[in-house]
C-alpha cells in the first residue's frame, strides 16, 4: 500500500462538528473490556450521514456490564432512548444497532485532564426519520443500498 498518496494536511483528526441536530447511524459497535477488568462496555461509533459534515464520526461508551449500578442504569437508559430514536426494540446483539438512521442532538463536551474537546449525543430525537427528510426518493432501487452512501 502506497501511503505517500495521502496529504497529511488534508486529514481531519479529532475535528469537532458544531452542536446541532444531525441524521446519524451507528457505523461500529463493539463490546470491549474495561481497563479495570471488572466489566465491559459497548463502544459505539456514530456517523453523520448527510449535510456538510457527512461521514464524520464520534464515539461513545455504554457501561452495560459494570460493578457500579448507577453506570449500568445510565447505560440502559441511553440504550432505551437510542432504540426509541431508531424505532426498534433492543436487538439481540450489537450488530442489530448498525446502519439504522436516526436523529440526535449533538453537543460539544469541553476536554479536561489532558483530553481534547469531544462530541457527544445530548438528546435523542424520537420518531423515525421520513424518507423526505433524508432526501431519499422512493421506491429504493436496491434492498442492499444504503441511501446515505
Amino acid at each position: 500500500m502506497d501511503l505517500g498518496q495521502y496529504n497529511i494536511n488534508d486529514l481531519k483528526i479529532n475535528e469537532l462538528v458544531p452542536a446541532g441536530e444531525y441524521d446519524l447511524i451507528i457505523a461500529s459497535a463493539q463490546e470491549k473490556d474495561n481497563k479495570a477488568g471488572t466489566g465491559s462496555y459497548l463502544d459505539l461509533g456514530f456517523q453523520i450521514i448527510d449535510g456538510e459534515h457527512k461521514g464524520r464520526m464520534f464515539f461513545e461508551k455504554l457501561n452495560l456490564n459494570n460493578p457500579t449500578p448507577k453506570a449500568v442504569h445510565i447505560a440502559k437508559e441511553t440504550l432505551k432512548k437510542l432504540c426509541l430514536a431508531m424505532g426498534i426494540q433492543p436487538p439481540n446483539d450489537e450488530d442489530g444497532l448498525l446502519d439504522i438512521p436516526f436523529k440526535a442532538g449533538v453537543a460539544v463536551k469541553k476536554g479536561n485532564d489532558g483530553f481534547d474537546d469531544s462530541n457527544y449525543i445530548k438528546k435523542y430525537i424520537f420518531g423515525k426519520m421520513t424518507t423526505e427528510s433524508m432526501g431519499i426518493p422512493m421506491p429504493a432501487t436496491s434492498i442492499d443500498a444504503k441511501p446515505w452512501e
